[in-house]
């Protein structure tokens, strides 16, 4: 589903995982197929990350900065997916199929608002792989690549 500021998509996707905490996920024979989670997955972030040397050692580790959720259209993307995520589990159709949500404790915001929504997505977001891609990195003369200057 489109939602938010973003002209690309946001995901609503159906894992079918067993949210029972007992569960060992090395034995399947566990799974109750009844059960799943559903959560927004953010495929086109606007927020953008950094690599950066750590020395002029080259067996040292770069320092890696995602910095996640730093472009205020993340958020609001995020916020509408939640958003609507809660829609479709309101509608006739998932009646009986889904709990009633709980609020989140220590939240300081309404259920169901914006700011509770803000506030679960910068408290609960959490990355997962790379859904949309890799870049290429190079020198500045080739097309190929991505480079400060040229994104």
């Amino acid at each position: 589903a489109r939602v938010g500021e973003s002209k690309e998509p946001t995901d609503l996707k159906f894992n079918p995982l067993n949210l029972n905490p007992d569960f060992d996920r090395k034995d399947w024979t566990d799974w109750k197929p009844n059960q799943f989670t559903m959560t927004p997955i953010l495929l086109h972030p606007e927020s953008i990350g950094e690599i950066t040397l750590a020395s002029d050692n080259p067996y040292d580790s770069p320092v890696i900065d995602p910095k996640y959720l730093t472009h205020p259209n993340d958020i609001k993307t995020l916020v509408k997916a939640w958003e609507k995520l809660h829609d479709v589990l309101q509608t006739d159709h998932m009646n009986g199929y889904v709990a009633a949500p709980d609020k989140i404790p220590n939240c300081p915001y309404e259920f169901g608002t914006a700011k509770y929504w803000e506030w679960y997505v910068r408290h609960f977001t959490l990355t997962i792989y790379h859904p949309i891609g890799t870049c290429r990195m190079g020198p500045e003369e080739r097309p190929d690549t991505v480079t400060l200057t040229r994104s």
